[in-house]
Formats: structure tokens, C-alpha cells, sequence
């Protein structure tokens, strides 16, 4: 009996495992990057990056704290992790089609007159309206062709080889059980836990990516790279001549995209660099599931630039350390949709994300 339910069981459910993890993991993996890469891909946002480089789960919270970095937003955290964090939108601020899709998706299109609230108390909507987002941005990328058509057959040819073996590995069990012959009978009761873990791990369709998102999904690989690097071989990297921040010139592309104001000083003038392109990429740490890391690395170039008593450079300080004390209270800043709160206006008002964000929306994605 052990020998049978080995040939029979064990072997073909060890198989269809291994195979279900594979295609999850490959279905996530970005290719070879040729270069590291310092800078997102240009016209890129943030959500159509996650989706091209298979992190869908966080796309919005790394979405949310672009906003707060490209100053559209400020994520309000206070040393209580138990207080509820809030939103408010600042004045004059440009919000793309996109950022106002991730605001209803967040906050919904009405709210209470409360100014902050709990998002766990609709938890469920919140995900229908985050998952019906994702679809939006997915089925736009397709129309651009940077995605093709989901490929399903694969894994629901698993899932029904899956269930015929879980049918007969139940047999086993049982037959084994009630001949007492225990050795078949655990290995048969191991076989079933892989059987069923292969419904959770398999994807239920695989995202293909066509030739015309090879480009983006090497640059945001690039940008996995530079963000993975070790601090000193980054330091090294961007004091090189192909990646420095601050040229002979002055201002490198890297200072020309992130906006960073000149200065005589070349010292400085790093410290100052850095911490603006660590602020800018933290987005894209949160995406590649290095938050952590990277709050470490802005707190030491928030640090060094607080020790230079700069003038003029208030409004970047603030930035970053906003997003220093939301870490602080938050912790993970991929669960931070589950603290946020009302979205209020600079004045304390409570916002009415507009319902119009649905036909923005339309007119951007078609």
C-alpha cells in the first residue's frame, strides 16, 4: 500500500506543486536588467510599473505615497500606532486621472462627516474597489499592447489533474486508515496538504507580457537592482561618472528629474541629492517589497542633510519626514491602506473624492 500510494499520490502531487509554485514565481519575475538603474522609467506611473512588473498587491499603497512624495498628498501618522492615519490633499495640486482612481478606490466616492475613520469597518468594499482598479489599469495596458491576453488553459489543466489526485489520494487515506496501515496512511495525508496548498499557490491565469513592455520591465528591473544594491556599492554607483548625481556641469539628469535645487557645494550638494532620490524611489521600494530597507536609508540621508542647517530646503525636510513618522507608525507601509483614514482638505474639511474620478478614469483608459 505505501509503495502505491507513493507511485500514485505522492509523486504526482510533489509534481503538480513544484509546477504551481514555478508559474507563480515566473509570473512575477522581471527579466535580466542590461544597467542599474537610478530613475523610474519615464511617463510611467506608478500603477501601470506594478502591474507591468507583476506586484499588483502593492500598487496602491506605493501609489499612495507617490502622491505624498510628488507633493500632491500628505499621509498625516502620529506616534500612536493605534490612531487612525489621514490624507489631506494640498492646495493647487495636480491629481492625474489615476491618483484620483486611487483615492475612490481608497476611500470610496462618499464619506462621513467624521474626519477620520477606520478602513476595516469596509474592508471588503475596499478590496472590490482596489481589485476593480487593477482591472481598469490591466485592460489599458492590454489596449496599448503592453499586455496580452491572459493565458488560463495551463492552470486549469493543474487544477483538474489536481482534483482527480486529491479524489484518489482520498481513497488511499481512507483504505489505508482502515487496514492500519499507518505508514501509507500519513504519507497519503501529506500527499492531500500538497494537493490542496496547489489550489493557493497556482495562479488562477498567468499576465503575458508582449515585446513592446520588454524595455519598461528591464528598466524597473534595473531599478529593483539599484534599490537591492548594498549602500556602499550604491554610493559607488552613483559617484561614478555613468551614475552620478551632480556632474562638472552642475546637474545631472537625475537632478534635473527629481528637481533638486543647485548648489556651490559638491558635499552638499550629494547629501542633497541623495535625499531626494531616496524619497523619490520610495515608492518603488515599497513596490519591489523593500520599504524597511529603505526607510532606513532616507532616515540616514534625512539625518545628514538635517545636520547641515540648509536654508531653503524646508519643503523637502518636511516630505521626508512625514514619511519617516508614518513608518513609525504604520510599520509596513504595505498595509497602509488598512490606516488610513478620511481623506480631509488642508483646511481639516472632509473630501468628496469625486465620483467623477469613474469618468476620468473612462476618458483616460478608453
Amino acid at each position: 500500500m505505501t509503495l502505491l500510494v507513493v507511485l500514485v499520490v505522492t509523486i504526482p502531487a510533489l509534481v503538480l506543486l513544484a509546477i504551481g509554485i514555478a508559474l507563480r514565481v515566473t509570473g512575477h519575475a522581471l527579466p535580466k536588467p542590461r544597467v542599474v538603474e537610478y530613475l523610474p522609467p519615464k511617463g510611467v506611473p506608478i500603477l501601470d510599473a506594478a502591474l507591468l512588473a507583476g506586484l499588483d498587491k502593492r500598487a496602491v499603497a506605493a501609489a499612495l505615497v507617490g502622491m505624498a512624495v510628488d507633493r500632491k498628498i500628505r499621509i498625516l501618522a502620529q506616534q500612536d500606532k493605534k490612531a487612525p492615519v489621514a490624507v489631506e490633499l494640498q492646495p493647487d495640486a495636480n491629481f492625474t486621472a489615476e491618483d484620483v482612481a486611487v483615492l475612490e478606490a481608497l476611500f470610496g466616492p462618499g464619506h462621513s462627516s467624521d474626519r477620520v475613520k477606520r478602513f476595516s469597518k469596509d474592508k471588503r468594499q475596499q478590496s472590490r474597489r482596489v481589485a476593480r482598479l487593477i482591472r481598469i489599469v490591466e485592460d489599458y495596458l492590454r489596449s496599448h499592447n503592453l499586455l496580452g491576453p491572459r493565458l488560463a488553459w495551463p492552470m486549469l489543466l493543474i487544477r483538474v489533474l489536481t482534483t482527480v489526485t486529491l479524489v484518489v489520494a482520498g481513497v488511499l487515506l481512507v483504505g489505508s486508515g482502515v487496514n492500519g496501515e499507518w505508514g501509507a496512511f500519513w504519507l497519503a495525508a501529506a500527499s492531500v496538504v500538497a494537493l490542496l496548498a496547489i489550489y493557493v499557490v497556482t495562479p488562477s491565469s498567468w499576465r503575458r507580457y508582449t515585446p513592446k513592455s520588454v524595455l519598461i520591465r528591464e528598466q524597473l528591473a534595473g531599478l529593483n537592482g539599484y534599490i537591492t544594491l548594498a549602500e556602499a556599492d550604491r554610493l559607488r554607483f552613483l559617484q561614478s561618472p555613468s551614475g552620478a548625481l551632480r556632474a562638472s556641469s552642475g546637474v545631472t539628469a537625475a537632478g534635473l528629474a527629481i528637481g533638486v535645487p543647485t548648489t556651490a557645494d559638491p558635499a552638499v550638494a550629494f547629501e542633497l541629492d541623495r535625499l531626494i532620490l531616496n524619497e523619490r524611489l520610495l515608492p518603488y521600494a515599497i513596490l519591489f517589497g523593500h520599504s524597511k530597507e529603505w526607510i532606513a536609508e532616507l532616515n540616514i540621508s534625512y539625518q545628514n542633510v538635517a545636520s547641515l542647517n540648509l536654508e531653503g530646503v524646508g519643503a523637502v525636510m518636511d516630505v521626508a519626514g512625514d514619511l519617516l513618522l508614518l513608518t513609525a507608525s504604520v510599520g509596513d507601509l504595505v498595509e497602509l491602506a488598512s490606516a488610513v483614514g478620511d481623506a480631509v482638505d488642508a483646511g481639516g474639511a472632509v473630501v468628496e473624492v469625486i465620483g467623477a474620478g469613474a469618468e476620468a478614469l473612462s476618458d483616460l483608459f478608453g
